[in-house]
């Protein structure tokens, strides 16, 4: 009794004991189901994140969002915008937590990406007190908005701070405006040659912060202006070598290197230089208005008498001035250049003002000053004369309106007037001018024949008024005008749109799709190719696209190279899909690839055909989501649009991930069948047939290894491009966990 209690006992506590390790089991396994869902899933979130991006992190939840693997992984996609909540201050200071907002990884993160400058400048983002001290964390905020540098200047930081190496390069470095800053920066710094050498070379303006070594320093001054010679004075202001000592300013070779790099510093060199001939001379060559800042006397004197010299300066002259007004302070001021070209002008002896060469030139190089309408008519009023200034487009600078008026000028007639109209951009008021004192030359055909399409919108505008009707029934000429953008815009609105008017219609709408517009229904109905065609050149940034639907006659919807050509346009708001083309297939493929989210306007008999289906996942992955249940299951189906697209994964995932579990097991497991026959019965009929235990399928005709191939598609195994499906979608899911 007693050995049976015990057997009993010993029973009891093995399976006691049994049970325990059980218990403990299911406990070890749990944890592990528990860790491997865990990295499962944050691998899951890293994919979409590091694959899809911001439209990935929307999804997420609010504790997923604010995750610091999470966000860097975000902000490391640097061609790509960030979402909106992430763009503004709110989020990182509010909805972050507290130890992260002064996170250094976060921060470097956020201040590599491209549009931190304009972020900070909007939003007011600024660097925690805590990272003040981290220097690598300031030198990338001072390259992503060096307009942080005021705000650290108002919080005091140590004196150690503005005589930092590093912080200063990184300033020279950053992009945007950085001149206000240096002046920040302690004096040991600022008297580095090279470094100043550097920001001068990136397009900052050093010479305003100089210190007095450098002000001081020859070798300097010669180093920078050869700088502002190889990249152009411009950007840096004039009279550059104001900056530098009065020694400095006297010495020649110093004075000549400026010069030669923007003549105005001539203005800022010692009495002694600007009497210098040669110093002079160079300083005209560069910038021909530098003649005014020359002293008077003997060089002044004979350059001045000089036609060669001004020819000369004249020819090598970049300077355009175009408009002869610029806003300063919000008001309307003389443009000192236009200004110093008319100081000029006024130190010009008469006889230089007269020569028709300099004239030219002068016309060519700043057009806008007023001071040639006080040129003798005898220097102008030549036909050869007037025809090489409207070849220039500067005929608004000469009084010719005025003396066309008055009849002042013989020469006026039809063969000169054809002349005339065919330079581009031609002054409205002379065109206007002249066609009133020729009023005959609007009725000769060779008179519009001779107009040169590319003019003014006011000029365009009044030559159609004055055009008669047999010249607008001209398809020659209106062939002409329709070839022109500038003209082809006005053109839409005076054409007489008649039947017969295709090859017009073609050419306006090639050359100015918003015609499209002006064209009647009727006209629209006749040639739907061309609307078709019209609408796919249409700019992206076109205004009709908006508004498409109000343009296109409502019967044109029902034609298909209308609707293809709007649907690839990427259009909205596809009413006619129902109506007229839901059985189309042609149609829905390209609804698939440019408006996906239509794909279910699709007749039920398309969207219960496979084949269909499976042309139509290959364009675009989203459509799988859009299919009903036994479509999306379908094994050929769910193969051609996983293999096709890597990214589906994410858009096709449910509640449990049950239908991705099982699509991976189903693909690998037919990967499965394909290697284990290629590895077991093909490569083993390659072994000699001494060792090959499938040596009678060498002999005979039937079963020789030229029929390997026939074995595996009698036996079904995956091969060709089922068999490159099959590994492009193992290798998609694979990515994603799956």
């Amino acid at each position: 009794m007693t050995s049976m209690n015990k057997r009993k006992h010993d029973t009891t506590m093995h399976r006691n004991e049994s049970i325990l390790h059980c218990q403990e089991q299911i406990r070890t396994l749990r944890h592990q189901l528990q860790q491997h869902k865990r990295a499962w899933k944050q691998h899951y979130t890293e994919t979409s994140l590091r694959r899809i991006g911001g439209d990935a992190w929307l999804d997420l939840s609010t504790k997923e969002q604010i995750s610091k693997s999470n966000l860097l992984l975000l902000l490391k996609r640097e061609n790509e915008a960030l979402p909106y909540p992430l763009c503004g201050s709110n989020f990182w200071t509010q909805q972050l937590p507290s130890h992260l907002q002064n996170d250094k990884e976060l921060w470097l993160a956020r201040l590599k990406r491209p549009e931190m400058c304009c972020l900070s400048e909007l939003c007011g983002i600024t660097i925690p007190e805590l990272l003040l001290h981290d220097r690598e964390v300031v030198t990338a905020a001072v390259r992503a908005c060096p307009k942080l540098l005021l705000e650290w200047e108002t919080l005091a930081v140590a004196d150690s701070f503005w005589d930092d190496r590093r912080v200063f390069q990184a300033l020279l470095d950053a992009k945007g405006r950085r001149d206000p800053y240096l002046r920040l920066f302690s004096v040991t710094l600022r008297s580095d040659t090279e470094l100043m050498l550097q920001g001068l070379r990136q397009g900052i303006r050093v010479f305003e912060v100089l210190p007095k070594a450098l002000r001081n320093s020859k070798s300097f001054a010669l180093q920078a202006a050869a700088i502002l010679q190889t990249l152009g004075h411009k950007s840096y202001g004039p009279k550059c070598l104001k900056a530098f000592s009065p020694r400095l300013k006297a010495d020649l070779e110093v004075v000549r290197a400026f010069c030669q790099a923007d003549g105005t510093s001539l203005a800022c060199a010692s009495y002694t230089a600007r009497r210098n001939l040669g110093i002079v001379r160079t300083a005209c060559l560069q910038e021909p208005t530098a003649f005014v800042y020359c002293v008077k006397g003997r060089t002044r004197t004979k350059l001045n008498q000089d036609p060669t010299f001004w020819l000369d300066v004249l020819q090598r002259a970049q300077v355009r001035c175009e408009c002869s007004f610029t806003v300063v302070n919000d008001k309307l001021v003389l443009d000192p250049r236009i200004a110093l070209w008319d100081r000029l002008w006024e130190n010009m002896p008469q006889s230089i003002r007269t020569n028709r060469e300099i004239v030219l030139l002068l016309l060519e190089k700043v057009p806008s000053s007023s001071r040639y309408r006080s040129l003798p008519l005898s220097v102008w009023s030549e036909p050869s004369f007037l025809l090489q200034v409207a070849a220039m487009g500067r005929l608004h600078s000469l009084p010719v309106v005025g003396c066309m008026e008055l009849g002042l000028l013989p020469h006026l007639n039809l063969d000169f007037c054809c002349q005339l109209v065919s330079h581009e951009f031609l002054c409205p008021h002379v065109v206007q001018a002249m066609m009133q004192q020729i009023p005959a030359a609007a009725s000769h055909r060779r008179f519009w024949e001779s107009w040169n399409p590319s003019q003014m919108e006011e000029t365009l505008e009044y030559i159609w008024e004055q055009m008669p009707e047999n010249i607008l029934n001209d398809k020659a000429i209106m062939m002409k005008f329709a070839t022109c953008e500038e003209a082809a815009e006005h053109l839409a609105h005076i054409i007489l749109w008649e039947p017969e008017d295709r090859d017009i219609l073609e050419q306006l709408l090639r050359t100015y799709p918003e015609a499209l517009e002006e064209v009647p229904n009727h006209i629209q109905e006749l040639y739907p190719d061309l609307m078709a065609q019209c609408i796919a050149d249409l700019p992206e940034d076109s205004y009709l696209l908006e508004g498409l639907h109000d343009v296109i006659c409502e019967e044109l919807w029902g034609h298909r190279e209308v609707a293809l050509a709007w649907i690839r346009k990427g259009g909205e708001d596809l009413f006619f899909l129902e109506d007229y083309f839901d059985d189309d297939e042609e149609i829905f493929l390209a609804v698939a690839e440019h408006n996906w989210e239509d794909f279910t306007m699709a007749s039920e008999s398309l969207l219960d055909d496979k084949d269909f289906l499976i042309q139509a996942v290959k364009k675009n992955e989203r459509i799988w989501t859009l299919l009903e249940t036994d479509m999306k299951e379908d094994f050929d189906i769910a193969l051609t649009a996983f293999a096709a697209h890597p990214n589906l994964p994410y858009y096709a995932a449910d509640d449990d991930f049950s239908f991705l579990v099982a699509l991976a097991r189903n693909v690998r497991n037919r990967l499965e069948i394909h290697d284990s026959f290629v590895e077991l019965v093909l490569c083993s009929m390659d072994l000699p047939s001494s060792t090959s235990i499938f040596a009678t399928l060498n002999q005979g005709r039937d079963t020789t290894l030229q029929y390997k191939k026939s074995i595996a598609e009698y036996i079904g195994l995956p091969m060709g491009n089922y068999l490159v499906k099959l590994k492009g979608a193992s290798e998609h899911l694979a990515i994603w966990g799956f």
